[in-house]
């Protein structure tokens, strides 16, 4: 839902916060991986200690596992906390998931988009965003290589930020999401940004719908965020535009969780975050691929204290290639997309949304402006249908070929027919799904 306007004090505030803040900010992008744990753990100890004084549910849970705040010294100690789901928290709004100390009325209040089935208020205290502000500078620096606070940033978002900008620096146009690519060309053409951020599909639809406009713009960097999409779909998005395209993994919940470089790895924001990788079905930690479980370290209004994302990934320490004399940072690989997507063929088997969205792309690669959009629907364990708005080089045979080279991406066992349609109608929330599996298809 649209968050309400600051007032001046608030704004005031955020600003001031966001100077104070900002040395010690930048320091932490230097610091090892040893270095930063140990914050963290002095942020979550803190966390800990307001959510079992401030907040029932916490302290309900954690007074059940035998846990008092004065317990956690050590990681080890931490992993004994109960993990939190979003069922626990929206049974418990507000009364029992929000600080007792904390009126609503002081608070920005988003939604989280339900791509679990469940809405969820999120509330943050207004005069408190401006980590989030600075990780948003953070990230688009570290994918064009700077950002000068001279540079416009575009969003096509469904609701504007709060705030547009900090005393005339880092201005920022929103322009809101619409299913005709249309008014999002003209308003990209008004603003001329350096740096876009938009939804994997929306960027889909407009350089399918104008790729020689969206070039022309001369951006320096695109952050994609909130669906599902693939590195050889940015990469192929990066050639058009001439400037990387990074995947921003965030949630409404947990905030900047990771965020891709222009070389292609996945960097924890640890300094928001705190993330473990624990077995879906139990809390204990997995040393492969395992459930994204985060602890948002700001958010003292509703804290989020190991919180099950819900997504599938892994966690490696490694060097990356755009800081090579930083040392070892902990990275996210192998991010497969919520756990209860993908699709559940014979046998109980799940093709991963990864793995879909990397069939559709190559399938659709040789014929870019045959398809506007696409959408991939399972009907039943063995069928699917790719749903195709025609693009302008659409003919008789183009479903054909289609058909024949998805034919060739997925398993045997998974038959997939084309349909086209007029169009694909965006979620309230401004999304589109393009991976869509029926609820009955689970892997039971």
């Amino acid at each position: 839902m649209p968050l309400r306007a600051l007032t001046n004090t608030e704004y005031a505030a955020d600003v001031v916060g966001a100077v104070l803040a900002y040395p010690g900010y930048r320091r932490r992008e230097r610091w090892s991986t040893d270095r930063l744990r140990a914050w963290q753990l002095g942020r979550v100890r803190s966390l800990v200690e307001r959510a079992y004084a401030s907040v029932p549910l916490y302290r309900e849970r954690y007074a059940a596992a035998g846990f008092h705040p004065g317990d956690l010294r050590t990681w080890e100690d931490f992993a004994r906390l109960p993990t939190i789901t979003k069922a626990d928290l929206v049974g418990g709004y507000s009364e029992r998931s929000v600080a007792a100390d904390t009126p609503l009325t002081r608070c920005l209040v988003s939604t989280s988009s339900g791509s679990t089935g469940r809405m969820m208020e999120i509330p943050h205290r207004a005069d408190r965003l401006w980590p989030y502000a600075l990780m948003t500078e953070r990230l688009f620096r570290i994918l064009a290589g700077r950002y000068p606070p001279t540079w416009r940033q575009a969003y096509i978002y469904t609701s504007p930020y709060p705030v547009r900008g900090s005393l005339g620096l880092y201005p920022t146009t929103f322009i809101p999401t619409a299913d005709d690519p249309g008014p999002m060309l003209a308003a990209l053409r008004r603003c001329r940004p350096q740096l876009l951020a938009a939804y994997p599909t929306v960027l889909r639809d407009l350089l399918a719908a104008d790729p020689a406009t969206m070039r022309a713009l001369d951006l320096r960097a695109v952050a994609v965020s909130s669906e599902h999409s693939t590195a050889d779909e940015r990469r192929g998005w990066a050639e058009l535009l001439g400037c990387p395209v990074g995947d921003q993994y965030s949630s409404e919940e947990l905030a900047y969780i990771a965020a891709e470089c222009a070389a292609g790895t996945y960097h924890l924001v640890e300094d928001l975050t705190m993330v473990e990788i624990l077995d879906p079905e139990a809390d204990r930690s997995v040393d492969g691929v395992g459930e994204v479980v985060g602890t948002e370290l700001h958010n003292r209004t509703m804290p989020f204290i190991r919180y099950r994302q819900g997504d599938l990934a892994r966690i490696e320490t490694t060097a990356c290639p755009c800081r090579p004399t930083a040392g070892p940072i902990r990275r996210l690989t192998e991010l497969a997309g919520r756990a209860n997507d993908g699709f559940v063929v014979a046998g109980g088997r799940t093709l991963s949304p990864g793995f879909l969205l990397d069939a559709c792309y190559r399938a659709i690669l040789p014929r870019p402006a045959e398809v506007a959009a696409y959408r991939l629907v399972q009907l039943a364990r063995d069928r699917a249908v790719l749903e195709v708005v025609p693009g302008t080089t659409w003919t008789r045979a183009s479903a054909g070929a289609l058909r024949d080279a998805l034919a060739g991406e997925l398993p045997s066992d998974l038959r997939a027919d084309v349909r086209i349609v007029e169009r694909l109608d965006r979620a309230e929330a401004g999304k589109r799904a393009t991976i869509v599996r029926d609820p009955s298809l689970s892997a039971a």
